[in-house]
């Protein structure tokens, strides 16, 4: 259909899919690359229902949807209906209650030429997502704020230590926003625009109680998909058939995973390794971060400080442990390197908009950089993950993307690539070119894409889960990997966003998430530390890693009694191990966050409140266990959010909580981790 709207009229298309998802697609008029999203990324297999007209005037039409083109013979008829009005152009969609639960275009916004602009109104003040950032996951108002707040952006950058509070991104974008709109019901309403170009997104919380927000994306096309609910189980597997289905990832990568920047020295991970045996510290895997490869060229080993990969991975694997390697999508520009000099031959580099190679400056000294928007580069960066390009690998060694942003230490061009770079993408069997500024925000997501296709095709015929972690990610990277949360600080502050980020991150399909213990930058004193270890104990990944400017902190080296106290948080985590295991099976068939906002409760029957919608700093994993972490120095007593206390709750340690109200005692040794009554936990016996 064709729209007029203020000075433009755009020609575009609407689907109506079972149940409660639009897709509204709208070619821009100035998109001389004719670059989608959809050329590098498999779209949703999404089934249209037809469209009927049940009323029509002149300035406006109201649209019911049924799987039969006779809507009286139809077997399905969706209980959502779309009024569309003309001049202006607007939509707004209607739930069976008669209830507007989402408008588009009501502030008549739309603009598809050069730059993108949309605008929404939803019926309530509380939403979430835009991960990633280090603020608030609640969206917060940024028009009566003093001063303003500033507007969210979503442009994936590395970022050292993000400051709290901030609205701007850092490393991944999902351009996802998520509102509750019934709060009886817990009915979600969601839009998810597939344009991975420079988002801005401002939020208006209006007196009335409606939330209108404000969306502006650098260039590219319109793929807009709106997304209603009536519960929350009904939301999530419906997100998750637009952006994909998280694949499920090995039980080992629930467990416990160690990391340092500064281990030089194949001797020095073989330490680490003996000594966590030797405390009897449960660890399931060991990764290595940029010092193991050869001057910086990723998939060759540095053999004067690991002089035998293959004896190292052979007695990391005798402690039942595995190893993960990192692989950064820069290239050290070195005519000897055989992944440098076999892309440039094959014409896989991204290229300056002069055409030459693209140059800059990151860890191998001059860079570039593998063109994954070209499906013959992905191929190639999934090629190397082969046993016969990464010599020594073997089933046991897996995959950490980082630095894929794409980052580089070049601040004139902001720490990234030019938006003028220009990569080559094929349609319709025409090999085509498109500039950076396109595609900036889903480069990490190609990544790992690439990365999740090498691991698999290593053992292809064979069937191996592989496991693949990364930093920068876009809408749908769940399919491919699971996310760590970045190079964040170590005090109290960083470790209450990382709740945020988490339980946001969930909101938005990517909830295999977790931070680095301790954070990244700084030295946490040995009670910070142990409040890390016991919270990330309760996230889906668990890793301790730090920078190499920074002391050791494996859960061995502290003192006596925070050793103890570290190595109970660690043994805690495997003794859940089947529990968590069997709440990452739920997410991945049915899109359910693994980390929950306490008010996303699919169990209890208590209704939300608003104490309980603003909640941050306590969480539900999976539907039955509420774990309170412990954010402040000196804290010993964790209390209960008032809005679950006519719940009945039971701890490990004491059993029943027989006065939800009162404050509950869990000292240094432990954080709060009740379990629902009529739960059933599958713990795990562990050897003392």
């Amino acid at each position: 259909m064709t729209l007029q709207n203020k000075t433009q009229s755009y020609d575009t298309t609407l689907k109506y899919f079972k149940d409660g998802i639009i897709h509204f697609a709208t070619k821009n008029l100035q998109n001389k690359y004719d670059f989608n999203s959809y050329d590098v990324e498999e779209r949703p297999k999404l089934t249209p229902l037809h469209i009927h007209i049940a009323e029509q005037t002149e300035i406006q039409m109201a649209l019911q949807f049924s799987n039969d083109k006779d809507q009286q013979q139809a077997s399905y008829k969706s209980s959502y209906k779309l009024i569309i009005s003309f001049n202006p152009f607007n939509m707004e969609l209607i739930n069976k209650e008669g209830k507007s639960v989402l408008k588009f275009n009501s502030r008549s916004n739309l603009r598809a030429c050069e730059t993108v602009g949309l605008d929404f109104q939803f019926p309530t003040h509380y939403l979430w997502g835009l991960p990633q950032r280090a603020d608030y996951a609640l969206l917060q108002d940024q028009s009566n704020q003093k001063p303003p707040k500033r507007i969210y952006r979503l442009h994936c950058r590395d970022t050292f230590a993000p400051p709290p509070y901030s609205p701007v991104g850092v490393y991944g974008a999902a351009p996802i926003i998520v509102n509750l709109h019934d709060y009886e019901s817990r009915g979600l309403t969601g839009i998810y625009n597939a344009n991975p170009s420079e988002l801005f997104v401002e939020v208006n919380k209006q007196k009335s109680g409606v939330s209108d927000v404000f969306w502006f994306q650098e260039v590219g096309d319109i793929e807009l998909y709106l997304i209603a609910s009536d519960k929350p189980t009904e939301f999530f597997y419906r997100l998750a058939q637009v952006t994909g289905f998280s694949y499920l990832p090995p039980l080992w990568g629930l467990g416990f995973h160690q990391c340092k920047m500064d281990y030089y020295y194949q001797d020095q991970v073989l330490e680490v390794n003996d000594r966590l045996k030797a405390y009897n510290i449960p660890c399931d895997c060991i990764h290595l971060d940029i010092e193991y490869t050869n001057g910086f060229k990723y998939f060759e080993w540095n053999t004067n400080t690991f002089q035998d990969p293959a004896e190292l991975i052979k007695k990391i694997r005798a402690n039942k442990r595995r190893v993960v390697c990192i692989q950064d999508p820069h290239v050290k520009m070195d005519e000897y390197y055989s992944v440098y000099s076999n892309a440039k031959k094959q014409g896989l580099l991204i290229r300056s908009a002069n055409g030459a190679i693209y140059d800059s400056i990151c860890w191998p000294g001059n860079t570039t950089w593998l063109d994954l928007v070209n499906q013959e580069g992905l191929d190639y960066w999934a090629s190397l993950y082969s046993y016969e390009n990464f010599k020594y690998s073997t089933r046991d060694v897996h995959a950490w993307n980082d630095m894929s942003e794409p980052a580089c230490f070049s601040y004139h061009t902001g720490k990234t690539l030019p938006a003028t770079a220009l990569l080559y993408f094929v349609k319709n069997g025409e090999k085509k070119e498109v500039e950076h500024r396109y595609i900036h925000n889903m480069y990490g997501h190609l990544t790992l894409k690439g990365t999740f296709k090498g691991l698999v095709q290593r053992d292809y015929p064979q069937k191996y889960r592989p496991f693949v972690i990364g930093r920068s990610y876009f809408a749908g990277s769940q399919k491919y990997s699971l996310i760590w949360t970045g190079d964040s600080a170590s005090k109290f502050i960083d470790l209450k966003f990382q709740i945020s980020n988490a339980l946001n991150c969930g909101m938005c399909s990517l909830a295999f998430v977790g931070a680095d213990v301790g954070g990244f930058f700084g030295d946490a004193p040995p009670e910070t530390m142990c409040r890390w270890y016991q919270y990330v104990a309760f996230t889906p990944f668990f890793r301790s890693h730090g920078w190499q400017a920074h002391n050791f902190k494996e859960p061995y080296v502290f003192a006596p009694k925070y050793r103890k106290i570290i190595a109970s948080a660690l043994r805690e985590r495997y003794k859940w191990l089947y529990y968590w295991y069997a709440t990452c099976e739920d997410y991945v068939r049915t899109g359910m966050p693994m980390m929950r906002g306490i008010w996303l409760d699919t169990k209890g029957k208590l209704p939300v409140t608003p104490s309980s919608l603003v909640e941050e700093e306590q969480f539900l994993l999976g539907d039955s266990v509420l774990v309170i972490p412990i954010l402040r120095e000196y804290q010993r007593y964790v209390q209960i959010h008032e809005a679950l206390r006519e719940e009945e709750w039971f701890t490990q340690e004491s059993g029943y909580v027989k006065d939800n109200s009162q404050p509950y005692k869990v000292g240094l040794e432990r954080i709060g981790v009740f379990i629902r009554a009529g739960s059933i936990m599958p713990f795990v016996d562990l050897p003392e």
